[in-house]
């Protein structure tokens, strides 16, 4: 694997000195990748003793990624509180480009390229963004809300040496609230409430439909097709003299996507990314610092959470493959200090 990375980054910093604050990024980066592969196969005759024949899989598979954004931040006291305002503005550009070579012959292999494997994919992205959050305390309450919008557009276009060209272009819209509420009665108890909505898009190389042979029996393939995940969260904190604490969160995830292995015809199995369904996450949440004596303190962290993923990955005409699986784990952590 060969890479070149370059990140640049232009920073302007406004600050007026009576809470208003204006801040603007400007980056630009450029990714460069080649991975070559090789992978030989011999084969012997029953005894192991006679070569039978060699095959050998030769990949070149160079990647540009180009990122440019633009962000502009606001902050400023207002209605007796603060208020955050933004936008931002990117673009990617992607160009992947797939070389396959099989070496083949039963002693001197001889290396063509293989056109049904062969091909060039290019992805762009533009996503349009802008939010306000606006936060304000009212004696023992902090109250903040929030949305942020968000216009994506993109598309695709694969070309193939065979009959494997396709294209897509396509955007979508989402809204993004956000919500907290703070009740602090006195200095030693305080009750939080949150609420958000998260997007997760996939890792463009996921999306590159290229067919890479793992082994013999095992290829890898991107989904040109695959969406973005969706996440509702709320959560629930109790904070005790600020030290001890207690969270109840229930998180809730749509278009949940994962990597799944299947079978491909009868002679191999095939690794994808794919929008299964939804996960749905119980959890909570115990943490306490406690001080032992003097010279002996001690953390203690309880994380106990139910998690539940419900879906269908079946093909046209194909039946037995929903899932839903649920599974109940805890994690405990302590950490002792001794002075």
């Amino acid at each position: 694997t060969r890479s070149n990375n370059v990140n640049t980054n232009l920073n302007y910093v406004y600050n007026a000195g009576n809470g208003t604050k204006v801040n603007v990024d400007v980056d630009y980066g450029i990714y460069r990748t080649e991975v070559l592969g090789s992978q030989p196969n011999l084969y012997f005759s029953g005894k192991e003793d006679i070569l039978d024949s060699i095959v050998t899989f030769r990949t070149v598979a160079p990647t540009d990624i180009d990122i440019f954004t633009v962000k502009v931040d606001h902050e400023r006291n207002i209605w007796k509180g603060k208020l955050e305002t933004g936008a931002k503005f990117s673009l990617v550009q992607t160009d992947n480009d797939f070389q396959f070579f099989n070496n083949s012959g039963p002693n001197i292999p001889v290396e063509f390229i293989d056109t049904s494997r062969t091909n060039r994919f290019q992805y762009n992205e533009n996503v349009n963004a802008a939010y306000a959050i606006y936060q304000r305390q009212i004696k023992k309450w902090n109250i903040s809300l929030g949305l942020r919008a968000e216009q994506t557009n993109f598309n695709w276009e694969l070309t193939s040496l065979g009959d494997q060209n396709d294209t897509n272009d396509s955007s979508y819209f989402n809204l993004f609230p956000s919500g907290g509420l703070t009740f602090s009665p006195n200095r030693t108890n305080m009750i939080r409430l949150n609420y958000s909505r998260r997007i997760d898009r996939p890792k463009y190389q996921d999306l590159n439909p290229f067919i890479f042979q793992l082994d013999r029996l095992t290829f890898q393939q991107g989904n040109p097709t695959l969406r973005p995940q969706f996440t509702d969260n709320i959560q629930v904190t109790y904070s005790y003299k600020y030290r001890y604490s207690a969270t109840l969160g229930y998180s809730r995830t749509t278009g949940f996507f994962t990597r799944l292995t299947d079978t491909l015809g009868t002679q191999a199995s095939f690794i994808s990314l794919v929008n299964i369904g939804s996960r749905e996450v119980l959890s909570l949440n115990l943490s306490a610092p406690v001080a032992l004596t003097k010279w002996w303190s001690s953390y203690s962290n309880v994380n106990i959470s139910n998690q539940r993923n419900v879906g269908d990955f079946n093909r046209p005409g194909e039946t037995g493959k929903e899932i839903d699986l649920a599974r109940t784990t805890f994690n405990i952590f302590q950490q002792h200090t001794f002075t």
